[in-house]
């Protein structure tokens, strides 16, 4: 298996500006086992809900909170120049989005929009909302799209909204814990229903940094081309590159089963 330096596009690692890291000492311990597991570019996703704080406020905090941390990593780790943090947002849905200035909620340097959906229910206006955003230049990815239960329903749906331009991530750690749906799991990125990988980190050890161990997960059940598909694709976004386009396979319903 080749090495590579690794992206992480969706995380909680700064402090006290979400439910990550509560403090810099837990954020610094956090990016440390990210660096030491092979991840050098990472993008910082904290969370943000238009329908409940500002964005001018929201982006102060974070760009104090990485301050911080940077001044901190600085001294304790001259040497990692090779560590490239970049700041993001995981955006909560709401119509209303379309009202804003997005460009501060992207991540840093891109056009990329990570966005996360309710669980239970395709949001209001899902389609119309996106895409203006996408009319305006924003490519939303979708966060942790395992956890929507109407996706995991009926995911032909992924095929419709990547022809749309939407870019789809899931959560390293869907693939290293037994679930009904793992099979499914293994068989959207066989498909190329799934875009990117990434650890969704809260904390070391409720919700820790394992995106290499996802990534391995994926390589030892589907192979090199898809594991390496992954990594090339996160790398890309972190660096406001277009993906390329490969052709998907939708599934059917086969005796009960997504095939």
């Amino acid at each position: 298996m080749k090495t590579f330096e690794l992206t992480d596009l969706h995380c909680h690692l700064l402090p006290q500006i979400d439910d990550g890291a509560r403090d810099v000492e837990n954020s610094l311990k956090l990016i440390e086992a990210a660096y030491e597991s092979g991840i050098k570019q990472i993008m910082l996703t904290s969370h943000f809900d238009c329908e409940k704080s500002g964005i001018q406020n929201y982006v102060e905090k974070r760009e104090k909170a990485l301050n911080e941390v940077s001044e901190c990593l600085l001294k304790k780790h001259p040497d990692w120049t090779d560590l490239r943090l970049k700041l993001g947002a995981e955006v909560n849905y709401s119509p209303s989005l379309v009202q804003y200035d997005l460009k501060p909620l992207c991540m840093e340097g891109t056009a990329y929009l990570l966005m996360e959906l309710p669980s239970d229910n395709l949001p209001a206006y899902f389609d119309s909302t996106i895409q203006k955003m996408i009319m305006r230049g924003i490519i939303p990815i979708i966060a942790h799209v395992e956890r929507y239960r109407y996706i995991m329903q009926n995911p032909v749906m992924l095929c419709d909204w990547i022809d749309d331009g939407i870019i789809i991530q899931m959560n390293a750690e869907s693939f290293l814990k037994k679930n009904k749906n793992l099979n499914l799991y293994f068989n959207l990125v066989k498909w190329n229903l799934v875009h990117v990988i990434a650890s969704d980190a809260h904390s070391l050890h409720r919700r820790p940094v394992n995106l290499n161990d996802g990534l391995e997960a994926i390589n030892k059940k589907l192979g090199d081309q898809c594991w390496e598909r992954l990594i090339e694709n996160s790398n890309l976004i972190f660096n406001n590159h277009s993906l390329r386009q490969l052709e998907m396979y939708c599934p059917r319903k086969v005796l009960g089963r997504w095939r």
